[in-house]
């Protein structure tokens, strides 16, 4: 069964602010290696700032439409996010994956977490529910 209801707010950043509060290392894995090419072609950070603004209800409404709606409705927000996605077909933007669901990263990830000494930590994992 699901867990409590939470707000609307970004629930990764929540965590972050808990865990390491408490002293815990945070390894975040938000965005899969599909995203690499388009966070070096963001020189201004307009994508990263945008992922980092976009709550997650808005973040599950993405992620349960298709490449067009996000080609639209997520890259269309601006110029500039329009910009990195040119190029792009619609089912590349469609298989754009989570973090948590790209092998290289979740190893990347728990490579990390392995080699950190002093103090335990926790990989905070974006996911799609129901993916794969």
């Amino acid at each position: 069964l699901d867990g409590p209801v939470r707000g609307n707010g970004r629930i990764v950043d929540e965590l972050e602010r808990l865990f390491a509060g408490a002293g815990w290392n945070v390894v975040k894995l938000l965005w899969g290696s599909d995203w690499d090419g388009l966070f070096a072609r963001d020189a201004d950070g307009t994508l990263a700032r945008t992922l980092g603004e976009t709550v997650d209800g808005q973040m599950q409404t993405f992620a349960a439409k298709d490449g067009r709606f996000n080609r639209d409705h997520f890259f269309g927000q601006n110029p500039g996010l329009a910009a990195l996605a040119q190029g792009l077909t619609d089912e590349q933007i469609d298989r754009l994956k989570r973090g948590g669901h790209d092998l290289v990263k979740i190893h990347a990830a728990y490579a990390a977490a392995a080699a950190h000494r002093g103090q335990p930590t926790v990989i905070l994992a974006h996911t799609k529910k129901g993916y794969g």
